[in-house]
């Protein structure tokens, strides 16, 4: 689920997995990328079909990928999603119901599903509820997951073959991952940063350093005592010659954990923007870089869809649901990404009535699209409330 830009690949990365304040909640992830001059939303459906929303240029129109590709296998309830554009091809990676991870590939001409944990011979199975991320560089792609026992894997195309390492092994970090943690990758410097909150609320960052991994708990680093929501969505992006991390924390505001060159600092940009809008509990998190600008976008406890922007001297909170005129509520157990393409940004989010969102900027107003409606599709969403 989370969107970041390299100078060698154009990375969009979903992280999410989110909590109503009474119930602990599985959340469909929604991922997005943009190629051939349109834009493409993903989604897990109601009979937990991976689905795309596709733009043509003149209409959307919705692809049942598992179908498409002749696949028995359903995606795992609430299953988190996570998307690459590389070769000339997108690549779709989600959980199934046996909690291996798997690939829709676009082979140019049909869509085909590969399950990588059997591929890799791994034995290692994703933890329900827990994000997914990826990122491509050096001989392919790259999908970090969360397994039952709360480490960070990495299922890795070596260029011959999927190969599964245990992340949290490798760097010998003694904090679990949170059960249902999120995920935001980064590629930028010549190495991955893997973002995950751990069993304390803690966010820690897992990098390459030679040949090995490293963890770095950032929440320590900054000397905060601000801790995340064990289930809040996390984003990151890379500008400006340093990485911002982005979550929600126990006091349900939304906070950037920025490395200065020198340290790591913790910002409440809740409290920096001056406004009295807090997130919705475990709200999902996605951000853009933009005209120069960070643009963090997450669920409000009312429901709607808010943007906390950096305007060049002081953060600003915007209600893009109020500003767009819509009626439409955002889903408690939502998820959001987002992407910047012709020069606007665009935002992608579930409804109450399970259909699939666009937020758009015009340029001069917001305005909001139904996707599931414009498509003449009947298909909806996933999303389903799991009982604590």
């Amino acid at each position: 689920m989370s969107l970041a830009k390299s100078s060698k690949v154009l990375l969009f990365t979903l992280v999410l997995f989110i909590a109503v304040p009474c119930a602990r909640s599985q959340s469909s992830a929604l991922s997005s990328l943009y190629f051939n001059s349109a834009d493409h939303v993903y989604y897990v459906d109601s009979t937990q079909h991976v689905n795309q929303l596709l733009w043509t240029g003149t209409r959307w129109v919705n692809n049942d990928l598992t179908a498409d590709s002749g696949s028995t296998t359903l995606a795992a309830v609430g299953s988190a999603l996570t998307t690459l554009y590389f070769n000339g091809s997108d690549h779709v990676y989600f959980f199934d119901t046996n909690g291996n991870v798997n690939q829709l590939l676009w082979t140019g001409s049909a869509w085909v599903d590969n399950n990588l944990t059997a591929d890799s011979g791994s034995t290692h199975i994703a933890a329900t509820g827990a994000g997914i991320t990826s990122l491509y560089f050096s001989t392919g792609d790259r999908v970090y997951y969360i397994d039952t026992n709360q480490h960070v894997n990495v299922m890795g195309w070596t260029g011959a073959a999927w190969r599964d390492i245990d992340l949290t092994a490798l760097a010998r970090v003694p904090a679990l991952a949170a059960p249902k943690s999120a995920l935001s990758s980064l590629y930028f410097g010549g190495t991955d940063h893997i973002y995950y909150i751990d069993v304390n609320g803690n966010v820690n960052q897992l990098l390459t350093v030679g040949l090995s991994y490293v963890n770095n708990n950032l929440t320590a680093d900054s000397g905060t005592s601000v801790v995340a929501e064990t289930t809040s969505g996390l984003s990151s992006l890379y500008f400006n010659g340093a990485d911002h991390v982005y979550y929600v924390d126990t006091n349900q505001n939304v906070d950037q954990l920025l490395w200065t060159g020198a340290a790591w600092v913790n910002n409440n940009l809740t409290a920096d923007s001056g406004t009295s809008t807090i997130a919705w509990m475990g709200s999902a998190i996605t951000s853009l870089y933009f005209n120069g600008a960070d643009h963090v976008y997450y669920l409000g406890s009312n429901q709607d869809i808010n943007q906390l922007f950096w305007d060049g001297a002081a953060w600003v909170d915007n209600n893009l649901t109020a500003d767009s005129g819509s009626s439409a509520l955002g889903l408690g157990t939502t998820g959001l990404t987002s992407l910047y393409f012709v020069g606007a940004d665009h935002v992608y989010y579930v409804d109450t009535n399970h259909n699939v969102n666009q937020l758009l900027w015009t340029g001069a107003a917001w305005v909001n699209n139904n996707l599931t409606a414009d498509s003449g599709t009947s298909t909806v969403t996933d999303l389903q409330p799991v009982p604590f």
